[in-house]
């Protein structure tokens, strides 16, 4: 009897090895989707440098002749974008070139860009997010859609804007002895649906604005997503 238990533990042992070795899913279907948030993180500034004409205006530097239109955007150096995932289930090898996850289908993957100074001097614009189609194996991710969603954020009186609405039960509060006012403010991400385990590329295109509004070329970021069926965490 005693070695039947042993003989039943061992090829228990097997049989979740192979598991491990094959993909054999993990995740009990019909549980809440995952969603993994990634912050696309653009060194607008070196991008500028790279592919913009620098002028001196009033001891100002501008930027101008830009490359790149929105039909045919000016490809960037992948060193001048960092990812950053919110679980700990994804990770990039080389500075944004390629973010790797562990997703299972039907979970969620959300980005968002911001430039290195929090859009301070600079506001990124993506307005595409273009997967490239896998003619033999299936894709990894869907088509990914623009979502725009509503928030409330916190300004400084001073700086607050009367002309946009305020929010929260309670529109001016008071932080650090400091007032400020609670307004709406819209913001945008991509999402796609995971569809399968693998490796795909996909094409991020964007514009950037400066503080008066005014475009400064048109650029794509290539980058590879690899979703690995089972996540060792080192």
């Amino acid at each position: 009897m005693k070695l039947g238990k042993e003989f039943l533990s061992f090829c228990l042992v097997g049989v979740v090895m192979l598991g491990i070795v094959l993909g054999f899913p993990t995740k009990v279907y019909g549980q809440e989707r995952v969603i993994t948030n990634v912050v696309v993180a653009i060194d607008v500034e070196g991008i500028l440098e790279d592919h913009c004409t620098p002028t001196v205006n009033g001891g100002v530097i501008e930027w101008v002749d830009c490359k790149g239109t929105e039909l045919s955007p000016q490809i960037v150096d992948n060193r001048l974008i960092h990812m950053l995932a919110n679980n700990g289930r994804a990770y990039n090898l080389r500075e944004g070139a390629e973010l790797t996850i562990s997703a299972f289908p039907s979970d969620v993957i959300r980005w968002s860009s911001t430039s290195f100074s929090n859009n301070e001097l600079y506001n990124i614009v993506s307005y595409k997010f273009s997967p490239t189609r896998r003619r033999i194996r299936p894709d990894v991710l869907d088509t990914p859609k623009k979502m725009v969603i509503k928030k409330c954020v916190a300004v400084p009186m001073s700086e607050a804007r009367q002309d946009i609405p305020s929010c929260g039960s309670t529109p001016v509060v008071n932080y650090g002895g400091i007032d400020y006012t609670l307004q709406r403010q819209d913001g945008d991400f991509w999402e796609a649906t995971v569809l399968a385990f693998g490796r795909q590329k996909y094409t991020f295109d964007f514009t950037v604005l400066d503080r008066k509004g005014e475009t400064h070329g048109f650029y794509r970021l290539c980058n590879i997503i690899t979703n690995r069926r089972f996540w060792i965490k080192l």
